[in-house]
């Protein structure tokens, strides 16, 4: 009765009763997710057809909506793999969201301004990222990064290349494995004269980041467990982390998500010892400690072309990484926190334009560097500093 008046906030109050009191079938659970589907709430929709198709595999009407609940979330690749279980009768009705190989383009381009320009220059970064098709419902993501700064008495060039893969699976949970490789060429500033500099390689470094994210989604909420090893700055770190978010709205208009992560480093340190006849022993000892890195951030889509975001991580650490291992911070200085603003506006139906800004807060411990302005080799005690972060970009879909 409820569902022919179209009383869609009744039909969704006493259908959740029922499946409370163990009452669950088929046409309940479809009916509950026609009921979203109309309010627009539809990750609670495709929640309760999954249900449904869980209970009848063939029910066409929960194929068709569960489909249609999976384009409106952007959630392209498990309409892809639900597309494979039409019967001919719904696919001459329903044309297949097709996913090219390509499936999008990302090109973007920042700086990062510090207030310690004595010693440290402004950081440069461009980022280029595809994403493409591997088969039916799974996808890679690529993406080369290109870092350049001076900093202290050297420069920084780095090179950086990182693949992720998204293995959607059935009831909204999903796998994505991860991998970044690092190449850091550190070269020395001699200055000579003093307005001008020359460069010479000191050091040249490889290393790797592996990370895997697990994560389960339902009706209002989405939570997983991300973890990674990687040999950031010759140390060993391991980071887990739990994550969640919520979505109050029952759709992806507006989510608070709140990330737990624990860094655990290993290190050498150096031991003296001093002995008889006022000698000195110097030796290695592994230094193991952890670190807790809270997160929270806020997305709001407030119109489906424009997308607001904004976070706040507090690291107090070195090394940590984050969104699965690709963004790291394997700076020398340590990052007490950092937060940030992101605005993504939709300018066609297949382009996109995004700018942020982020605020850092970095300690350097006490430290011997060349002064670019006084061009003399000094020394500092321990020091706080600022880094404003301001990048922008360009994102082209392919479908």
């Amino acid at each position: 009765k409820k569902y022919m008046e179209g009383d869609w906030n009744a039909i969704i109050k006493y259908g959740s009763y029922a499946t409370k009191h163990h009452v669950d079938f088929y046409y309940l659970r479809s009916r509950i997710g026609y009921a979203y589907y109309m309010k627009k709430e539809f990750r609670a929709s495709a929640y309760e057809y999954e249900r449904a198709l869980k209970i009848y595999p063939n029910g066409v009407e929960a194929l068709e909506y569960l489909y249609k609940c999976y384009i409106e979330n952007q959630e392209f690749d498990r309409a892809s793999n639900l597309y494979k279980l039409f019967p001919e009768e719904l696919r001459t009705r329903i044309h297949s969201y097709k996913i090219p190989v390509i499936k999008n383009l990302q090109m973007s381009h920042g700086i990062k301004h510090t207030n310690f320009a004595q010693s440290l220059r402004d950081m440069n970064f461009t980022n280029i990222s595809i994403g493409h098709r591997l088969g039916d419902g799974i996808s890679l993501f690529h993406q080369y990064s290109y870092i350049n700064q001076d900093i202290y008495s050297s420069a920084i060039r780095q090179h950086q290349y990182y693949v992720s893969a998204h293995i959607p699976m059935k009831y909204g949970w999903q796998v994505m494995p991860g991998f970044q490789f690092i190449k850091s060429n550190i070269l020395a500033i001699v200055p000579s004269p003093p307005y001008t500099a020359s460069l010479a390689m000191i050091d040249s470094s490889n290393s790797f980041l592996g990370s895997i994210l697990i994560s389960k989604s339902a009706k209002s909420w989405e939570a997983g467990y991300n973890v990674s090893l990687s040999n950031l700055n010759y140390g060993t770190q391991i980071q887990n982390t739990l994550f969640g978010y919520f979505f109050p709205l029952k759709n992806n208009q507006l989510s608070i998500g709140l990330n737990f992560s624990i860094l655990n480093q290993l290190k050498q340190i150096q031991l003296t010892e001093k002995l008889k006849n006022n000698q000195t022993k110097i030796s290695q000892k592994d230094s193991f400690w952890y670190n807790v890195i809270p997160k929270v951030q806020v997305t709001y889509k407030p119109i489906k072309a424009l997308e607001l975001q904004a976070f706040y991580l507090y690291s107090n650490t070195l090394n940590n990484n984050e969104l699965n291992g690709l963004l790291i911070n394997n700076s020398i200085d340590k990052t007490i926190q950092k937060m940030g603003i992101h605005l993504q506006w939709n300018i066609y139906n297949s382009a996109s334009v995004f700018m942020d800004y982020q605020f850092e807060n970095k300690h350097r411990d006490i430290s011997t560097f060349y002064n670019y302005n006084t061009t003399k080799v000094e020394t500092a005690k321990a020091f706080d500093y600022f880094n404003h972060i301001v990048f922008g970009g360009i994102k082209i879909n392919l479908y």
